[in-house]
C-alpha cells in the first residue's frame, strides 16, 4: 500500500509528463479501436444491407441479344441455387453513356441502371424511404426512387430534381424518395434506379434492355471473393456449353453477388484502417520511448532517495515495483479514456462508414474491439515498466547515495571542446549524443516511423489527387480535350475530316473499347483498349517492351502477366464473340484496370469494326475548350437538345422557316429514330432547302469526367484522411520532442545554469538542445523516405493491381517540411531553458 502511495505521488509530482503518457496510450488504443472494429463493421454493413432489404444473394445477366430460353434450365438444374426469378432491366452500354445535369448546368459521367417496382420486388422487398407524403409522391410526373448510395455521396434530397442526359437528349425526374439496394448499388456496377413503367418505356428506346436472373445460393458456397470468382466461372462455362459458343457478358459484369460488391471498396477501407493502425503502432513506439526515457530520469533524479528507502528495508523489487504501478497506473487511466472517446466517436465513423459503402443500417461495434487493444497496451506499457525499472536491483544503498557513480574512471575525452575550430554551441551538443547512444536510437525510430506514416500518406494523397486525376496516366486512354461520340452511319476517316476543319484542333485519334477473354485454364476478363497507330498516343505507356505495331501484337498488364505466367515473347489467346486468336505479348503496361492493348487491325481479327470508336479531341494549346464544346454541341447536337423549344418568332420568314423545319427534323429524330432527312419548301418563288448533318452527336465526355464518376468520391476522401493521418503523426511527433526536450532542460539545469553564468545565452543553449536532436532526426527522415517508395508500390500493387503513378519527386520536399518541422519543434520546445535562472540556482 505504502508502494502504491509512492506511484501515486509519483504522478502527482510530474503532472505534464503523466499527461503527455495519457494522451499517447489513449491515442494508441483509440487508433487500434477503429482499426479493429471499423474493419469488421464494413462487412456487418454489408450483412445488414442485405439483411434490411430482403435482397436475394445474387443476380446473373444477360445482354437482350445473347440470351436463350433455354439459359432459365442452368439455373433450375443447380441444386446450390433456390428462389430463382427472371426479370429485365435497362443496363448502359458503359460507363460513359449517361450524364447527369449539376445545378450549374455541366454534365458529369453517371453510371446508372433503371428497373421497375416489379422488376425490384424480384429483387428485394423495396423499402422506400422518404419524407414526402403520399399525395406529393402521387403528383410527380416523373418519380424516381434512388440507392441510399447516392443520397450520402451526392446529397439528394426528396423532392430534388434529378437530369441524366443521354447523347443530347435530356431526362428530367423527380426524386421521390430513396431504397436500401443491395446488390448493383455502385459506381462500378451502377447505381440501379427504380423508374415508373411509363418511364422505363422511354428509356427503353436509348438503354439496351438485359434480361437478369435472381436468386439465392445454398449457405456456405459463398464465403470469400475467390469462391464468387469460382461460382461466376462455372455458371458461364454452363451457358456456353449450353450456347455452343461463348456468350458475352454486359460491360464488364454478368454477376453480383455480396463478395462483389463488398471488394468494390473493401480494398480501400483496408488501406485507411492500415494506415490508421500504422499511426497506432507509431504511437505505442513513442509512449514506450517516453516511459523507458521517464523511468530512467527518475531513477537518476531520486537515486539518493532510493538509496534511504534500502536503508530503510525496502528491497529493490519493492522500490521497482513503485514504478511499475506508476505506469500500470497511467496505462489504466489512458486506456479507458481511449475507449470512452472510441465510444463517442464511433457514431460518426459509422456514418463515414455508411456514406462509402453506400449502405445504411444500424450496427454495434465489436466488445473485442474494445478490450483486446486495451489490453494490448496495458500489457506492453506493463512489461515496459518492468524491464526498465529493474535496473534499481544494480544500486545498493551505498552506490544510490553516490548517484550510481561505483567508480571515479576517465573516458577518451570525445569531441573536446580546446580545438574546436567551429561554432562550440554545435561541439556541445554532438557530445551529448555520444553519451545518451539508447535514447538517441529510440529517437531515431520514432522519428523514422513517423516520417514514414507522413511519406506514405503523402504519396497516397498523390494518387489520389484532383479527384483522381492521378490515374490519368496509368488508365490506358488518351487523354486530349473531349472524347466524342457519334451516332452510326459515319466512319471515323469522316469524323476525321470533319474535325480537322476546325482551326482549334491539334489532334484527333480513335480508340476502341471492347471486353475479351484470355484463355487458360482460368479465364480472365480483360478490357481491350485499341488505336489505330499507337505512335500517335500521347498517353499510353508500357513498362517495358514495347507498344503493339502488328495485327498479331498485343500488351499485357503486368500483373496479369506474372499471375498467368505470361513474359513477353509469349503467345496469348483472346476471345470475343466466339472468335479465338493468338497474339504475341510485346510489352507490359502498368495500368489500374485489367487492360490488354491491341492495334485496330488487331481487334479487327476478333471484332469486324465497320463503325467508328471513342473520338478523342486535342486542342490547340490557348484554345477556349469550353467554347469549342459549345461550338461542337450547337452543329452537331443541338437540334435534339432544344426539342422542347419553340421555334423563334423574330428573324426573316426564311429564318423562321428553317428554324421550324429544323425543330421537326428534331423530333422526328428524337421520337422516330431517324438519322437523316431533308426538306424542301417553297414560297413563292423562292425555294428553301437543307437536311440533317451527317455527324450527330451522341455523347461528348472527358477523361476528367470518367475518373469523377468512378472514383471521384472514393479519392477526395481518401484524400483527407492521408491529410488528416499525416497531421496526427506530426503532432505526437512535435509531443515526444517536447518530452525528451522538457526532461532534458530539467535534468541538466544545474548544467545549463553555470553555462549562463559562463555567459551563455539562453539562444546559445537553445541552439545546443537543438543540434542534439538533427543529426539523429535527418538521418532517420532520409531513410523513411526512401523506404515510402517501395512501400507505395507494394500499395499500388495490392490496391489496384498496380498503375497508379505517384509523382515521388514530391518526397524531396516532403522531407525539407519535415526537416523544418522537427527543427522548428525542437527549437520551440527548447525555449524552456529561458526558465533556469543563475539567481534561483546559486539560492539554492
Amino acid at each position: 500500500m505504502k508502494i502504491l502511495r509512492l506511484s501515486i505521488f509519483n504522478i502527482k509530482k510530474h503532472k505534464k509528463e503523466s499527461a503527455i503518457l495519457i494522451f499517447l496510450i489513449a491515442v494508441s488504443v483509440l487508433f487500434m479501436n477503429i482499426a479493429i472494429i471499423n474493419n469488421k463493421k464494413a462487412s456487418i454493413i454489408m450483412d445488414k444491407a442485405f439483411e434490411d432489404s430482403g435482397s436475394k444473394d445474387a443476380v446473373y445477366l444477360f445482354y437482350e441479344d445473347q440470351y436463350r430460353t433455354e439459359f432459365e434450365e442452368i439455373f433450375e438444374e443447380d441444386d446450390r441455387i433456390s428462389n430463382i426469378d427472371k426479370f429485365e432491366m435497362l443496363y448502359p452500354d458503359s460507363n460513359a453513356s449517361l450524364n447527369r445535369k449539376e445545378n450549374d448546368g455541366s454534365l458529369t459521367n453517371f453510371y446508372a441502371s433503371f428497373i421497375t417496382k416489379e422488376g425490384e420486388e424480384k429483387i428485394s422487398n423495396f423499402s422506400k424511404e422518404t419524407t414526402l407524403s403520399d399525395d406529393e409522391i402521387a403528383a410527380l410526373e416523373h418519380p424516381i426512387w434512388m440507392p441510399h448510395h447516392l443520397e450520402m455521396s451526392l446529397g439528394y434530397k426528396p423532392g430534388d430534381t434529378f437530369t441524366i442526359v443521354k447523347g443530347s437528349k435530356e431526362y428530367e425526374f423527380q426524386i421521390a424518395g430513396f431504397y436500401e439496394a443491395a446488390l448493383l448499388s455502385n459506381d462500378f456496377r451502377s447505381y440501379k434506379c427504380i423508374v415508373t413503367d411509363s418511364d422505363y418505356d422511354i428509356l427503353a428506346k436509348e438503354l439496351g434492355r438485359v434480361i437478369c436472373f435472381s436468386f439465392d445460393i445454398k449457405e456456405g458456397i459463398l464465403n470469400s471473393y475467390n469462391d464468387s470468382v469460382k461460382f461466376c466461372d462455372e455458371i458461364g462455362k454452363k451457358i456456353n456449353e449450353r450456347a455452343g459458343r461463348p456468350v458475352e457478358a454486359t460491360f464488364l459484369n454478368a454477376y453480383d453477388d455480396k463478395n462483389l460488391e463488398a471488394d468494390n471498396t473493401a480494398s480501400v477501407i483496408v488501406i485507411m484502417m492500415d494506415l490508421i493502425a500504422m499511426v497506432a503502432a507509431v504511437v505505442i513506439l513513442s509512449a514506450v520511448i517516453v516511459i523507458r526515457h521517464k523511468i530512467t530520469n527518475d531513477i537518476d533524479d531520486q537515486m539518493q532517495s532510493i538509496g534511504v528507502l534500502e536503508a530503510l528495508g525496502y528491497r529493490s523489487r519493492e522500490i521497482s515495483l513503485a514504478y511499475v504501478y506508476e505506469y500500470l497506473t497511467l496505462g489504466i487511466i489512458g486506456s479507458v479514456l481511449g475507449v470512452i472517446i472510441t465510444l463517442l466517436t464511433d457514431p460518426l465513423m459509422t456514418k463515414l462508414l455508411q456514406s462509402f459503402l453506400g449502405h445504411k443500417g444500424n450496427v454495434g461495434f465489436s466488445i473485442s474491439g474494445l478490450v483486446l487493444p486495451m489490453i494490448v497496451i496495458i500489457l506492453i506499457v506493463l512489461f515496459t515498466a518492468l524491464l526498465k525499472a529493474r535496473v534499481i536491483k544494480k544500486y545498493p544503498p551505498v552506490v544510490a547515495f553516490r548517484k550510481g557513480i561505483k567508480t571515479h574512471h576517465f573516458g577518451k575525452n570525445r569531441l573536446s571542446l580546446d580545438k574546436t575550430k567551429s561554432d562550440i554551441n554545435l561541439r556541445l551538443g554532438f557530445r551529448n549524443i555520444i553519451k545518451n547512444k539508447r535514447q538517441n536510437i529510440g529517437i531515431f525510430i520514432c522519428i523514422l516511423l513517423s516520417s514514414l506514416s507522413i511519406g506514405f500518406c503523402a504519396m497516397v494523397a498523390d494518387i489520389f489527387r484532383d479527384g483522381g486525376n492521378g490515374f490519368k496516366t496509368c488508365c490506358g486512354y488518351e487523354s486530349g480535350d473531349y472524347y466524342l461520340s457519334f451516332e452510326p452511319g459515319v466512319t471515323s476517316e469522316e469524323i476525321e475530316k470533319e474535325l480537322y476543319s476546325y482551326d482549334e484542333v491539334r489532334k484527333i485519334t480513335d480508340m476502341h473499347v471492347q471486353a475479351l477473354t484470355i484463355v487458360g485454364d482460368a479465364e480472365t476478363f480483360v478490357q481491350a483498349v485499341s488505336y489505330k497507330d499507337f505512335k500517335e498516343t500521347e498517353n499510353v505507356f508500357v513498362t517495358k517492351g514495347r507498344l503493339p505495331e502488328h495485327d498479331n501484337e498485343a500488351v499485357l498488364k503486368r500483373t496479369i502477366a506474372e499471375n498467368l505466367g505470361y513474359e513477353i515473347g509469349d503467345s496469348i489467346i483472346l476471345r470475343g464473340k466466339g472468335i479465338e486468336k493468338s497474339y504475341i505479348i510485346t510489352g507490359y503496361t502498368n495500368t489500374v484496370n485489367d487492360t490488354v492493348l491491341l492495334t485496330l487491325d488487331g481487334l479487327n481479327r476478333i471484332y469486324p469494326i465497320s463503325e467508328h470508336g471513342m473520338t478523342n479531341v486535342y486542342l490547340k494549346e490557348g484554345t477556349d475548350a469550353e467554347a469549342f464544346r459549345k461550338k461542337i454541341e450547337e452543329r452537331y447536337g443541338s437540334s435534339t437538345k432544344d426539342l422542347l423549344k419553340e421555334e423563334s418568332q423574330d428573324g426573316t420568314l426564311e429564318e423562321r422557316i428553317r428554324a421550324k423545319a429544323e425543330q421537326q427534323m428534331a423530333v422526328l429524330s428524337s421520337e422516330y429514330g431517324v438519322t437523316s432527312s431533308n426538306y424542301a419548301i417553297k414560297i413563292g418563288d423562292q425555294m428553301i432547302t437543307g437536311g440533317t448533318s451527317n455527324l450527330r452527336l451522341s455523347e461528348i465526355t472527358t477523361l476528367d469526367s470518367l475518373i469523377e464518376s468512378s472514383i471521384g468520391s472514393i479519392a477526395r476522401l481518401s484524400t483527407i484522411f492521408s491529410f488528416v493521418v499525416a497531421i496526427v503523426v506530426a503532432l505526437i511527433i512535435s509531443v515526444i520532442l517536447n518530452f525528451l526536450i522538457d526532461s532534458t532542460i530539467r535534468k541538466q539545469r544545474k548544467e545549463f545554469g553555470i553555462e549562463k553564468s559562463m555567459g551563455y545565452t539562453s539562444k546559445d543553449i537553445k541552439k545546443q538542445i537543438v543540434s542534439r536532436i538533427m543529426p539523429i532526426a535527418v538521418p532517420a527522415i532520409i531513410a523513411a523516405l526512401l523506404v515510402t517508395v517501395p512501400l507505395t508500390e507494394k500499395f499500388e500493387v495490392i490496391a489496384f493491381g498496380g498503375g497508379a503513378q505517384p509523382r515521388y519527386w514530391l518526397l524531396i520536399p516532403a522531407a525539407v517540411v519535415i526537416v523544418i518541422y522537427v527543427y522548428a519543434s525542437a527549437y520551440l520546445s527548447a525555449g524552456k531553458v529561458k526558465k533556469v535562472s543563475v539567481t534561483e540556482l546559486m539560492t539554492e
